[in-house]
């Protein structure tokens, strides 16, 4: 079977539907594992052709062209674990961007021990699914600050969460006198993740969250999923710090027992607009996008789809625009 945790450099053509997998999603773990192009039919400039399943034109071609070929039921191994490898792979992609983005903070947390994440699991009341085990095993905490003009001077990891969400902080008002400095686009991106000690074991209900005064009948509806209010508001966590407005929850579903990161927007007070993203999927749109962007599900706003939208659609969460 072919490995795909590396495919650094390497042209991928995906032809099907591939199980466990919308065609967005698999882009995005494809480029986030460095592939420099993803299309959908073979040529003979591709790498490695992903097939739904053994038959067609395509696979036949592929076949032609001696092209190796995955199928659906062997993406997932062939991918690896989820999350696996990310810390390498973060730094890699951030090492290798243009010299133009500048820099102000990057900061990967150094592993988190067994026990903080034995704790985790107690907290939320299951076994930590593969993404999140794998993910805070190899980094606990991550910031990154950068933009297309220099700050003042660098600043240092990791971001406070309170400091990177504060519209009126020092962080965000030189942010802004950058944007209005020279000419040109200023582009951004941040990421404000805690450490999972942070993140799990802070009180965030009233404070970052506003739930109300929810009672044992009450439900929350994110995207397709539903929940006990009770239940939603007892395993939400701040996440992603990344905007005042804006913010990244990390919600662990006592139902499925995985962790989804869901937006809150009006500064905490509404959950309900966009749907779960996998934690999974979110991470490595950040090995791409390094939080210029996130993806969002739109169906509901913009009845556009129920899939995730391409990396590269309009249909983002850019909490940026003020700027």
């Amino acid at each position: 079977m072919m490995d795909l945790r590396d495919v650094y450099g390497k042209s991928i053509a995906v032809t099907g539907r591939i199980p466990g997998f919308t065609k967005a999603e698999l882009e995005i773990l494809l480029e986030a594992r460095g592939a420099a192009l993803v299309n959908n039919s073979p040529s003979k400039d591709t790498s490695v052709v992903i097939a739904a399943a053994d038959g067609g034109k395509k696979v036949e071609k592929a076949r032609a062209l001696g092209l190796p070929l995955v199928f659906g039921d062997d993406v997932r191994a062939a991918l690896g674990e989820p999350l696996e490898g990310y810390r390498a792979r973060f730094e890699r992609s951030a090492a290798k961007r243009p010299k133009f983005y500048k820099t102000a903070t990057l900061h990967l947390g150094a592993p988190a021990p067994h026990e903080l994440l034995e704790r985790v699991a107690e907290r939320v009341g299951f076994a930590l699914p593969a993404a999140a085990r794998n993910l805070f095993s190899q980094v606990n905490g991550l910031s990154y600050l950068w933009s297309t003009r220099k700050m003042p001077a660098p600043i240092a990891g990791p971001l406070a969460w309170h400091d990177a969400m504060h519209q009126d902080g020092a962080t965000w008002k030189t942010l802004l006198a950058l944007s209005r400095k020279g000419k040109g686009s200023f582009v951004m991106g941040l990421i404000a993740i805690p450490d999972a000690e942070t993140i799990f074991f802070s009180e965030w209900n009233n404070r970052v969250f506003s739930s109300g005064d929810p009672g044992p009948k009450d439900r929350i509806t994110i995207g397709k999923k539903k929940a006990k209010a009770q239940d939603f508001w007892r395993n939400l966590f701040l996440f992603d710090a990344f905007h005042g407005y804006y913010q990244a929850g990390l919600w662990a579903d006592p139902v499925s027992q995985d962790f989804y990161v869901v937006y809150g927007s009006d500064y905490g007070a509404d959950w309900e607009w966009s749907s779960p993203i996998s934690l999974e999927i979110y991470m490595e749109h950040l090995c791409t996008q390094f939080g210029r962007t996130r993806p969002i599900d739109p169906a509901s706003k913009a009845g556009m789809t129920t899939s995730m939208l391409r990396s590269q659609s309009g249909y983002e969460l850019a909490p940026y625009q003020n700027l």
